[in-house]
């Protein structure tokens, strides 16, 4: 488990989304070579930690076998920061708030009762160090300041490098997900863009009931039931699809069916061999 750069227990700046392909790139490269490790890696997680996979994917480690990214976005502009190109401000506001707090906490911690021997008179020393609070998140001003897919996205795009991307991914998305049309244009666009054969041969999707997190243990999603068959262990998935790809186990991952959805409605799950499903007539 790996705090990203300057998160956490990790030294560096925070940046979103700047940093985690090198980053990336570097720690699979470090865990292929600890004790016991047979050479391959693979990656899991959702939402930001579903961003440092695809990101990590586009930079080819050598040693990255595949990868499980879970509920997370495609481009970070266009279904991430902003929604069909409207800045999508809930979001950006709360999670920028969010992420500027440890930074807040970072910084004070660093900064204040370094230097009291310097401070005379004693009711002059400030006790916590605070700095401008614009430069706690400097990336929310710039994602304002970059409201069209230029340059400035594209080089942290999934979607623009598609064709780096050379392991066989397993997404896993959420039908009431902020991030849902990011999952499935993943898997559906992967399918003929990856860099190489396996890669596109080896894109499997699920589509949860569930919301942002925490979808794969509920059946409710606001007032609505959707029955005992709607949690599953989504631990226990990503094992079994790394049990296929790391140990070559022949089990649900190899088959053709490389679609599973839940049925909403019907309130079941259904495996289909691919994502869009093709079109069916209605009985007569």
């Amino acid at each position: 488990m790996q705090d990203v750069r300057g998160r956490y227990t990790s030294e560096g700046e925070w940046y979103p989304f700047r940093h985690e392909s090198q980053d990336g790139y570097d720690t699979v490269e470090w865990a292929s070579t600890l004790p016991q490790a047979n050479g391959k890696v693979g990656m899991f997680g959702g939402s930001y930690v579903g961003v440092t996979q695809m990101l990590a994917a586009i930079a080819s480690p050598p040693h990255l076998s595949g990868i499980a990214p879970s509920v997370t976005g495609s481009n970070y502009r266009e279904n991430w920061t902003y929604q069909g190109g409207v800045f999508e401000q809930w979001f950006n506001q709360s999670w920028s708030s969010g992420l500027a707090m440890d930074t807040l906490e970072r910084s004070t911690r660093k900064n204040s009762a370094l230097f009291w021997k310097d401070i005379l008179p004693l009711d002059g020393y400030p006790l916590v160090a605070v700095p401008d609070p614009k430069t706690l998140a400097p990336y929310y001003l710039d994602w304002l300041a970059h409201p069209t897919c230029d340059d400035y996205w594209k080089g942290v795009s999934p979607e623009e490098n598609y064709a780096h991307i050379q392991v066989p991914c397993l997404h896993i998305a959420a039908w009431y997900d902020i991030f849902l049309g990011g999952s499935l244009r993943n898997y559906m666009l992967l399918k003929t863009q990856a860099g190489t054969e396996a890669a596109r041969n080896g894109q499997h999707l699920l589509v949860e009931v569930g919301g942002h997190s925490g979808g794969s243990g509920q059946r409710k999603i606001g007032d609505v039931d959707f029955g005992p068959a709607a949690p599953y262990d989504s631990d226990e998935v990503v094992l079994k699809w790394y049990d296929f790809l790391l140990k070559g186990e022949q089990n649900e991952f190899a088959g053709n069916k490389h679609v599973r959805i839940f049925v909403m409605g019907k309130n079941q799950w259904r495996d289909e061999e691919d994502w869009p499903l093709p079109a069916r007539k209605c009985p007569k």
